[in-house]
């Protein structure tokens, strides 16, 4: 209801709605100048309320807040849209609506209409335009849809000067199971540099920490400054997993 203008006052209601009547319904509030605030917030709630509910009123809602002229509401149903598609099917309008969205001069709507489209069968048509935006987080998630639908698209993004995006691409090429892809993201990774995504690789991925491994045991060894980097990463990873073993260890001495 908080979409739709807000009636005026009755004339009937003998000025309930007036400054000085409220003053006096309200003792001790203070009547000050400036935009009331609270609306928009109880809309933005409802938004995120409304995400993961079903009913086609909702869906009317979502898109008629799309199309408001105020960004940060416009932004919350986009962002709503985007949640709503993973937990079930867009209706053919919202679907619309986030097709034409990412052409949006907004980043962050951009964004949010790419999540909203990457689970659809067609989502590599749709977002392929989107592997060279000029915002890190549209081609992150562009990358990561595209790839789910063909895996060697994920190398595009290992040399992305973005970690956003080289991340995403380090998923995509693990989580397609492809060893080959894997090897040549740590290869890209390495040559470029790029320790903080070497370091998340050998967190998240083990596969990644055999692949360095077997790039440590090839004939021709790398150069200094790249096995520098490769065995940096190898230790970071060790030194996380000996604290996740370590926290898991007291937390069941304290149960027991």
């Amino acid at each position: 209801a908080a979409v739709r203008s807000e009636a005026a006052p009755s004339p009937s209601d003998g000025g309930a709605g007036s400054p000085e009547r409220r003053r006096r319904a309200r003792p001790g509030r203070v009547a000050i100048d400036g935009p009331d605030d609270f609306g928009q917030d109880l809309r933005l709630t409802a938004l995120r309320l409304a995400a993961a509910c079903e009913g086609g009123a909702l869906d009317d809602a979502l898109a008629e807040t799309a199309a408001s002229t105020t960004p940060a509401l416009r932004a919350a149903a986009f962002e709503a849209i985007a949640r709503r598609a993973a937990a079930m099917p867009l209706s053919p309008n919202l679907t619309e609506l986030a097709v034409i969205a990412l052409k949006d001069h907004d980043p962050p709507i951009r964004a949010a209409a790419a999540r909203a489209l990457a689970a659809r069968s067609d989502a590599a048509s749709h977002l392929a335009p989107l592997l060279d935006d000029p915002d890190d987080s549209v081609r992150a998630v562009a990358l990561k849809a595209v790839a789910a639908a063909d895996p060697e698209q994920a190398a595009r993004g290992f040399g992305d000067p973005s970690a956003i995006v080289r991340g995403a691409a380090l998923d995509a090429a693990a989580g397609c199971g492809q060893d080959r892809l894997v090897e040549q993201a740590l290869r890209a990774l390495v040559e470029g540099g790029f320790t903080d995504t070497l370091h998340q690789a050998c967190r998240r991925h083990p596969i990644a920490r055999q692949a360095l491994l077997a790039m440590l045991r090839e004939a021709d060894s790398p150069p200094p400054q790249r096995l520098l980097m490769i065995l940096q990463a190898l230790a970071h990873a060790a030194v996380v997993d000996a604290g996740v073993a370590a926290d898991r260890d007291t937390v069941a001495r304290k149960v027991v």
